[in-house]
């Protein structure tokens, strides 16, 4: 048994979903039959020993624990998903696998094959890409939460002439000798220079809360300015707090949950797409195993054709049937060699198929390998309690649960379109503390000393200004909150439905599937008595056609009825292995009989500065 494979993230991040496959031991089972197309024919060895799935996720990257196996047969642990060097490089080991240079196939089991097609396959790889970026989804929305830090500087100039006799500015002529009698010429200059450092945030509550900073240097020509040049520092502290609408901060919140919603929503979605690629692997596995095994049939009925041909040209020669016979011998061996070639061409496109689903490499970078299936399907009864399906089905399948989270993220969008009706009122405050020092021609201080004296005072506490007070605002008739919530409304009903629909979707896919899967070893069973009493008739007529009692035509016929009825029993064990693989999809546990499992365990954590 091929060593279990572990996938893991391609760089090392804490977010992401973690993708385990396990090889698990086939489950013991209660052979209550067994019916192969080898009691038919050698040629017509069916397989299939269905195994089964689970749940979805991100897959990342393919690592072995344990060294290749051996080329010759194919395991799970060979296969590697890195990808090639370039589109091109890419692009050349396809060539070179439809070349002559391509080596030779690899038999591989169904669940290798399941395997290495989940962590090879460039379009599963492309799908899983989804849910893992969503995934950020959620640390963006709970940015809402998130401190933002700001650091404002600058410096502001003006040199203004004014009329005003208050402004404190002696008219003075070019070589700066006071004018008074010419108000005209005064001239005010101003200079300031400001950095500020602010902080804010808004908390689970709503509340949000800004702390700021400020320091300014200012210098004025202004007799009247006192100090000049002055410093201002200033800290203070703002609140606003929704009392009706938003409170509790419902809208930021409520973009979280969805986020982590929508995350998981896309994993489920992920996880009903790989359900079906893998479906799709099982049915192309079986596919070739039925090209194969008609193509058998075909020579087998061939080789028939052309033995008969040949007795009736000897026949023909010794007298004992008219020519007529022989020509009607060659022209049916020529029509089976036409089925033959036409059986030989559904060969190559069925192994292709499969060939370009699982893409089976062994190195990275390397053309994928042609396969050849090495499972042979063992057709057991198998007792399909409907209703137990159908709750498995529910709970398990990921259709039902992304049809579910859509419910529960319009539900939440209708509560914070309900929220939004209410008005607009909050409470809203401000406290600073005031700082002042400078220099002035009564106080012969240097500027360090009077920024000092200016912390001295904030300090102090005795210079301060605080505000308190409250916001309302409303709507006259809230046309547009109303009008969203009634949206909101009705497509929560809607989704509702939805989910109804889903699981009686689901619901029919069980039932088909259980259906179809009782209904086909019904068939097996009738097929291989059909083949059998066609084999018998056929020796039979062949007896009495050595003694002369049937013609030519006859043994024709008993000839094209077995291979009838050789193909038909080769599509009834095939259908009966893609019956019981499409009855684990539909209940959603077919990712867990193959023993893939994607996790969500290492879903990214809300930052700490978000749960407050």
């Amino acid at each position: 048994m091929a060593p279990p494979l572990r996938l893991r993230p391609t760089h090392r991040s804490r977010w992401g979903f973690a993708f385990y496959i396990h090889h698990l031991m086939p489950d013991s089972r209660k052979s209550c039959s067994r019916l192969s197309l080898k009691t038919a024919a050698p040629a017509l060895a069916v397989l299939v020993h269905l195994v089964g799935a689970t749940s979805a996720g991100t897959v990342w990257a393919v690592e072995p624990t344990a060294p290749p196996a051996p080329v010759t047969r194919a395991s799970a642990s060979t296969p590697s998903t890195a990808s090639t060097s370039s589109t091109d490089a890419y692009v050349q080991g396809l060539i070179d696998s439809l070349s002559a240079r391509a080596a030779e196939p690899v038999a591989i089991s169904l669940r290798d094959a399941v395997s290495a097609s989940v962590a090879n396959n460039p379009g599963t790889r492309a799908d899983r890409r989804v849910p893992e970026a969503e995934l950020h989804g959620v640390i963006d929305a709970a940015s809402a939460f998130e401190p933002v830090i700001g650091i404002d500087a600058g410096y502001r100039r003006s040199k203004l002439a004014t009329a005003d006799a208050l402004s404190g500015v002696t008219p003075v002529d070019a070589d700066g000798n006071p004018i008074p009698q010419d108000p005209s010429s005064q001239v005010r200059e101003d200079d300031r220079y400001q950095a500020d450092f602010s902080i804010r945030k808004m908390f689970r509550t709503g509340a949000r809360v800004g702390l700021r900073w400020e320091n300014a240097r200012a210098t004025s020509n202004s007799r009247f300015e006192e100090l000049s040049p002055n410093f201002e520092p200033v800290i203070g502290v703002r609140l606003q707090q929704p009392l009706l609408r938003d409170f509790g901060a419902v809208s930021a919140n409520t973009n979280v949950r969805i986020a982590n919603e929508t995350s998981r929503q896309a994993a489920a979605d992920f996880e009903e797409t790989l359900s079906s690629f893998v479906y799709d692997v099982i049915s192309a596995y079986w596919n070739y195993v039925l090209a194969d095994a008609e193509l058998e049939v075909d020579r087998h009925a061939q080789r028939l054709a052309q033995e008969l041909a040949v007795e009736a040209r000897r026949r023909v020669d010794v007298g004992s049937l008219p020519p007529v016979a022989a020509q009607e011998a060659l022209a049916d061996a020529a029509a089976r060699e036409e089925e033959t070639i036409a059986s030989e061409q559904a060969l190559s496109v069925a192994a292709r198929k499969l060939q370009y689903l699982v893409m089976y490499t062994e190195r990275a970078g390397g053309m994928p390998r042609a396969l050849v299936p090495a499972d042979d399907h063992n057709v057991v009864v198998q007792s399909v309690d409907k209703a137990e399906s159908l709750k498995t089905a529910v709970t398990r399948r990921a259709v039902v649960q992304s049809a579910r989270i859509d419910l529960k993220t319009s539900m939440l969008e209708e509560k914070q379109r309900r929220t939004n009706l209410l008005p607009s009122l909050d409470l809203v405050g401000s406290y600073e503390m005031v700082g002042l020092g400078g220099v002035n021609e009564n106080r012969m201080a240097d500027e360090y000393d009077a920024l000092g004296d200016s912390f001295d005072v904030l300090t102090s506490g005795d210079s301060f200004r605080y505000s308190v007070g409250v916001e309302f605002e409303v709507p006259l008739s809230n046309a547009s909150a109303r009008a969203r919530h009634t949206r909101a409304t009705i497509e929560t009903h809607r989704q509702a439905d939805l989910l109804r629909q889903t699981i009686t979707d689901v619901a029919l896919e069980v039932d088909e599937g259980a259906g179809d899967l009782t209904a086909a070893y019904k068939r097996v069973a009738a097929a291989n008595l059909a083949r059998e009493l066609a084999e018998e008739n056929l020796r039979q007529q062949q007896r009495r056609y050595e003694v002369g009692k049937v013609t030519t035509t006859d043994v024709l016929d008993f000839q094209e009825k077995l291979a009838d009825a050789m193909a038909t029993e080769a599509r009834a064990i095939t259908d009966h292995a893609k019956a019981n693989a499409e009855l684990r999809r539909a209940e959603g546990t077919l990712l867990d009989y193959f023993g893939i499992r994607v996790s969500f365990d290492n879903a990214p954590d809300i930052p700490w500065w978000a749960k407050f």
